[in-house]
């Protein structure tokens, strides 16, 4: 069985038969049981990352909306790539591509325009080129030093060093004398900062199936040979130093917290401890979407996410049901525009009233409610797939009524621009100068 296997969102994983793309694929038996315990253990949970499910007549395991990697005891690694991705090896290395780049804009870590077209053409699985791009961030860090600082420390001693506590030492009995209670502060490099990339450190060399990663990972775990893992993970990234001294180690606190705060969509059954890497795709893509956005914002205007104002209903004089846009738009203080995506493959060819695009009534109500909640039932709403083959165009306009509009538009995760038709208000607001986010007509 091969130890690495790639599969898409909603695809299948079995053991008949033989894989048939990035659709279903082929996993030993201890694997597969290994999945199936999960499935059953977690089966009535809401937010569930596996399900049984039948496919030919034969029993499957249909991985959910979760993206990245995970590991099964028997060594085998399932890449699980978001639904844009085609049948073929080409777009998988697109597909990895595309995930990289919102990982490293969500999580705000830095990628040198150097090692974009290296990686951009690797096949490598996503979870080896964040390992490789993390331990070359380490390797910076090596080279100009790492840092140290002054730790105060107590001990009994043979010897006088630093300052002698007198107050233990006269209780101590006449036996004991020559050992001395002392005071003083070692220059030492175990700090938070280096507590935590040493975890890191640990933790990718067990992740990585590379002999490159894991040759580089051998050699930086050297280096900071002596500096204990971090215990106290929460509390050492609450110390991680800002100051002047500690610039050139800034990088690399995004990576650290990326790696030591996997994502993981379940606790793992059993004593297992290998790689749950995973990222729910719907946050993953609301959450790129809105930094992008921000960022070509033209004054007064600005973006809120997760804006929580409003409720759909009062009860007993209180606000229930909290309505959540994921973006909200602002010209000054006043809301002017209500952005929802949705991580789903609408079909702009499939305009009748029963295919509806594929568009789910229950979202359309949502935006109805966030339209006459936070707009007063006038002005225009927006609906934000991700643009692919069969959805690369804005949709003609739904009207809710003669004030209230909503527009359903593709987000090009590729070229990393809104396709917003110009006879809509919106279009006007956002700043198209550098010409990476641009509007077309519809």
């Amino acid at each position: 069985m091969p130890s690495l296997i790639s599969i898409r969102e909603y695809g299948c994983l079995g053991i008949h038969g033989a894989p048939d793309s990035l659709d279903y694929a082929v996993v030993d038996k201890h694997a597969w049981h290994w999945l199936k315990n999960i499935c059953l253990t977690r089966c009535n949970e809401q937010s569930e990352f596996l399900r049984l499910v039948s496919k030919n007549g034969h029993e499957c395991i249909q991985v959910r909306n979760y993206v990245g990697t995970l590991e099964t005891p028997s060594g085998t690694q399932i890449e699980i790539l978001p639904k844009i991705a085609q049948s073929d090896q080409q777009s998988i290395a697109r597909t990895r591509f595309l995930l990289r780049k919102m990982l490293s804009r969500v999580n705000r870590i830095s990628w040198a325009e150097s090692e974009e077209a290296h990686l951009r053409t690797t096949d490598r699985p996503i979870i080896e080129v964040l390992i490789y791009k993390f331990l070359n961030e380490v390797s910076a860090i090596v080279r100009r030093g790492i840092r140290s600082n002054y730790d105060r420390v107590q001990e009994s001693a043979r010897f006088l060093r630093g300052r002698l506590e007198v107050s233990k030492q006269i209780r101590r009995p006449i036996s004991q004398q020559h050992i001395f209670d002392v005071e003083y502060d070692d220059y030492s490099p175990n700090r938070a900062e280096n507590r935590l990339i040493r975890s890191a450190l640990v933790k990718s060399l067990k992740w990585s199936r590379t002999a490159q990663n894991q040759r580089l990972a051998r050699e930086l775990l050297f280096t900071f040979d002596g500096i204990p893992y971090s215990s106290n993970i929460k509390n050492d990234f609450s110390e991680w130093s800002s100051g002047r001294d500690m610039v050139y180690y800034r990088a690399l606190k995004p990576w650290c917290q990326l790696i030591l705060n996997e994502q993981s969509p379940f606790v793992l059954t059993g004593d297992w401890k290998g790689i749950s890497f995973l990222f729910p795709m719907e946050q993953l893509f609301e959450k790129y979407v809105a930094l992008q956005l921000t960022r070509y914002l033209s004054a007064p205007y600005r973006l809120v996410g997760q804006a929580q104002s409003q409720h759909l209903a009062r009860h007993n004089s209180d606000n229930w049901f909290a309505l959540k846009p994921d973006m909200l738009i602002k010209e000054r203080n006043k809301p002017v525009y209500v952005l929802d995506t949705k991580w789903k493959l609408i079909n702009s060819q499939l305009s009748d009233r029963k295919s509806k695009y594929l568009i789910s009534q229950s979202d359309m109500y949502q935006l109805f409610a966030y339209g006459h909640k936070y707009l007063k039932g006038k002005g225009e709403i927006f609906l934000v797939y991700p643009a692919h083959e069969d959805f690369s165009s804005p949709l003609l306009q739904f009207d809710y009524s003669s004030e209230l509009h909503l527009w359903v538009v593709p987000y090009d995760l590729e070229r990393d621009y809104l396709l917003i038709p110009d006879m809509c208000l919106m279009s006007n607001i956002f700043d198209f100068t550098q010409q990476n986010l641009v509007s077309q007509a519809g």
